[in-house]
C-alpha cells in the first residue's frame, strides 16, 4: 500500500516518545508490504465514516483514511483525545 502523512500526524509523531515512534514505524513498514488493513487485528473502521479507520497502539490511536491502495495517516493521539480531533 502507498502511505502518506498529514502534517498534524507528523507533529503528533514528533511529540510522542521514542518507544511509540518505534511502534508506529514498524506498523508503517508492515502496511507498506500489505494489500489492505484486513491483516491488522487492531484496525477498525469508524462507524459513520466510510474511509476512516483507527489503529490501536497501546493507549494511543492512530487515525487514518483508506482510499483504494492508499493510506493517509491523519492523527496519533491518546485514546481520550483522538475522537475529538479525528475524523
Amino acid at each position: 500500500m502507498e502511505v502518506e502523512f498529514l502534517r498534524a500526524f507528523e507533529k503528533d509523531l514528533t511529540r510522542s516518545n521514542a518507544a511509540m515512534r518505534k511502534k508506529v514505524l514498524q506498523l508503517i513498514n508492515k502496511l507498506e508490504s500489505m494489500d489492505g488493513l484486513d491483516g491488522l487485528p487492531q484496525a477498525r473502521r469508524l462507524s459513520g465514516h466510510k474511509d476512516a479507520y483507527r489503529i490501536r497502539i497501546g493507549d494511543h490511536r492512530l487515525g487514518c483514511f483508506v482510499s483504494g491502495e492508499k493510506v493517509l495517516f491523519a492523527r496519533l493521539l491518546h485514546r481520550k483525545e483522538v475522537y475529538r480531533f479525528f475524523p
